[in-house]
């Protein structure tokens, strides 16, 4: 069952869903100089959002973004996988909708102090997570974490249309989740952190 409509679509979520599972991440197709895999998962990427809200309006705005599939920053990138260590997990073995919470959730350090003590090794709890007085940037992160977690609508499309309740780092990082959701961890870049690791 495909999540795109049309063929051509069609053709590539299912190399989409081919690569990251079936070619190590260092032998990914190159075209012009540039990751192919990457070409790949922008373009799912604006579909999932078309097929999810299709407005035009939304479409615009994210011309303009990176929507490469990767962690906000080394912090976030810490945050994540050390949780998983420390419950030792592997993100292959959890289901895509527990990964793609948790992978939002950690990416801002005040909302993952008031949720990783609700997050277990099987289930997050966002009813006993409480949220306090927060910006209006981390709640939409903590709403879109719930909706991928929960698959019930929580952000509509005019609080995606507003560049001031969600800049363009935190709306690709949504649209991040989406993607693990959809396709696993596997999809997420993680190669540029693991260079720094070994270089330690």
């Amino acid at each position: 069952m495909y999540f795109t409509e049309t063929p051509h679509l069609q053709r590539i979520e299912q190399m989409m869903i081919s690569i990251p599972y079936q070619i190590p991440r260092s032998s990914c197709f190159r075209c012009n100089g540039q990751n192919y895999h990457d070409q790949i998962t922008t373009k799912l990427a604006m579909q999932i959002l078309l097929d999810s809200f299709g407005s035009r309006k939304l479409e615009n705005r994210m011309k303009g973004i990176d929507m490469k599939p990767q962690f906000t920053s080394k912090q976030h990138y810490d945050r994540f996988t050390g949780f998983l260590k420390s419950m030792t997990l592997s993100p292959a073995h959890c289901s895509r909708n527990y990964v793609a919470a948790v992978f939002l959730l950690s990416s801002n350090s005040t909302l993952w102090e008031k949720s990783k003590p609700h997050i277990n090794r099987a289930a997050v709890d966002f009813d006993k997570i409480k949220l306090g007085s927060i910006t209006t940037k981390i709640y939409t992160i903590f709403k879109a974490a719930k909706e991928v977690y929960t698959d019930k609508a929580e952000i509509s499309v005019s609080e995606f249309c507003d560049c001031l309740l969600i800049n363009d780092r935190t709306i690709s990082n949504i649209f991040t989740a989406m993607l693990i959701e959809n396709h696993g961890y596997r999809i997420v870049d993680t190669s540029m952190f693991e260079k720094k690791a070994k270089a330690v």
